[in-house]
Order: structure tokens, then sequence, then C-alpha cells
């Protein structure tokens, strides 16, 4: 699929302002139907396999982080209708603009009622909360203590706008809360493969694995623009792409191997840590232009340096 790179960029720094992706950028991302990057066809998405959207996703985050990493978290968070009740999907993909946001975190308690839940809850760190328009959270059931997830509708939910990250502003990533919130039991749901209700086989492949891979490829994506930019040498950063792409792809190509499996959760977090690595290396290097908040090189650092906080890549 063919990028639009630098109309991307164009409206990086506004949106940047903004504190949200800007509407331009928005349709580019709506016109090449990325939020639904892992959703079938059937369901009107671009049912990519997981190495063909891991790719991708790195390419976006090499154009903007801020963009890349929303559609990496949104996409993602749409990965979960395979695991959905379909007549709950089909009210979801009536809205055009349908995009998902949600959050990993077990801050919610859930307690189940007669045909559904009453669920309370707050959750931090929704990229893209600003125009999601459904948000996807985990609760602890009150009475079982296991963990279920469940589906909530824009309206349903309250936004706190709480992001105040140096870098990644414009992915929006502040919490959202439900209060008292009576659910239906469709809104409750598993994600492992055996839960899966889609028999492609994306939804067979484990979620920890399929987090990892695609948010490591945001941090590499945003340092190998960074080293573009410093007019550094990528040689060693290519190598260990190339070794997680391997691992990748042969864990895409078996999936029920567990060894393959280990070898991409290493290979995932290896690339992140190196990719930082190279930044970090290459920064003091670069004079003060990286350090003025006006300029591409800087907020691709603080980019990077926020997004690779993210607990999975620790």
């Amino acid at each position: 699929m063919q990028i639009p790179i630098e109309s991307i960029r164009a409206f990086s720094a506004s949106s940047e302002s903004m504190g949200t992706l800007h509407p331009s950028q928005l349709n580019i991302i709506r016109e090449h139907n990325w939020f639904n990057l892992f959703v079938p066809r059937t369901i009107g998405g671009l049912e990519y396999d997981l190495p063909e959207g891991v790719r991708l996703l790195e390419q976006l985050a090499y154009a903007d982080g801020s963009l890349g990493w929303v559609v990496t978290l949104c996409g993602g968070a749409a990965w979960f209708v395979g695991f959905l009740d379909q007549a709950l999907v089909n009210t979801i993909y009536s809205d055009n603009h349908s995009c998902f946001a949600g959050s990993g975190s077990v801050s919610g308690i859930a307690l189940a009622i007669d045909n559904g839940y009453l669920v309370n809850g707050i959750w931090r760190y929704a990229s893209g909360s600003l125009f999601a328009t459904v948000f996807t959270a985990n609760c602890r059931l009150e009475d079982t203590n296991e963990i279920r997830s469940f589906l909530f509708f824009c309206p349903e939910v309250t936004i706190h706008r709480t992001w105040n990250a140096m870098g990644m502003i414009a992915t929006g990533s502040h919490t959202f809360e439900v209060r008292n919130m009576l659910t239906s039991a469709n809104r409750c749901f598993e994600i492992k493969p055996e839960a899966a209700v889609l028999s492609q086989a994306i939804y067979q492949f484990p979620f920890l694995q399929f987090a990892e891979s695609t948010l490591a490829v945001n941090i590499s994506g945003m340092a190998m623009r960074f080293l573009e930019l410093a007019g550094a040498s990528q040689t060693d950063l290519a190598d260990s792409r190339q070794t997680f792409y391997e691992a990748l792809d042969k864990a895409w190509n078996d999936i029920n191997n567990p060894l393959h499996l280990q070898s991409l959760s290493g290979a995932s977090r290896s690339l992140a840590h190196f990719a930082r690595q190279m930044v970090d290396k290459t920064y003091p290097k670069c004079g003060m232009l990286a350090s003025d908040l006006s300029t591409e090189i800087n907020r691709v650092w603080r980019n990077l340096h926020t997004a690779s906080q993210h607990t999975l890549l620790g």
C-alpha cells in the first residue's frame, strides 16, 4: 500500500498543537481504512495478516509517530471484532467513522446481574479517545475475580482530559470512565484464541505477541525517522529490524509453536530497546536544533521516548 508520507507530515506540527490528530490526517486514515487494518473484508476491513499489518504500522510511525501510534492502538482494538458478538459488531459498523479506543489496564469492576453487568471503572491512556466511537476496557468480575473485557459506546463514557505527556501529544491518550453502567451480556468478551468467533488466522494469534510486535515497530519507525533527520547511519538498526521480522514471520507461519512465539516476544523487546539506544547515542551529536520544541527532530525524539514507556516494551 502506498503511504502518503508527506501529506501526513504536513499536519504533524498542527496536530501536536491541537492535542489530537488533524482532521486532514484523520481523513487520510479513513480513506485508506487503516483503523480496520485487521478487520475482515466481510465487515468492511482490510483483513491484513499480522506480518503485512506490522510492516505498514512501522511505515506509519516513520511518517508520524502520533498517527502511527493511534492507528496501532485503535486498529489493534478493532481486532477485537473477532471475539465480539457479531450482532454488536454490525451495530458498531453502522457508523462509517467507527473507531475503537481502549485500555489494557484492569481498572474496572463488573457485577453480574440479570442478563448483564453493572460496570464501574476509570481507565487511563486511551489513544484516539477524542474521536473514538467505541471503547474497550478490562474489568475484574466481582463475584469470581476473573478478568473480562467490555465494550462501551462513546455516549456511555466520560472523557477526562488527563493526557499531559511530553510527547505523543496528538494521540489524545486521555482517561475515560463509566459509572454505574448497566450493560447487556453481549458487551462482555474474552480475548483468547479459543474464544474467537471468527475463523481468520489473525484471531488465533496470541494477543500478547500481537501487541508486543505492533508496539515495537512504532519505536523502530520513529527511530528510523530520527536517524534520517540526524544524518546518521541506520545499518545497525536495519540488522535489528531484520532479526525482528524473521521472528515475526516464523511465529506467524507456525502459530502453534511456543518457541517461535517466545522468540518473537524477545525480538520485539530487543528491537524497541535497541532503537531507543541508537537514538540516545545519536542525540548528543545533533546540536541545539534537536532541543528546539518547534523542530521535527525534537518532536520525533519526544514521541519515541514517550511511546517507549509502554509497559509491554519494558
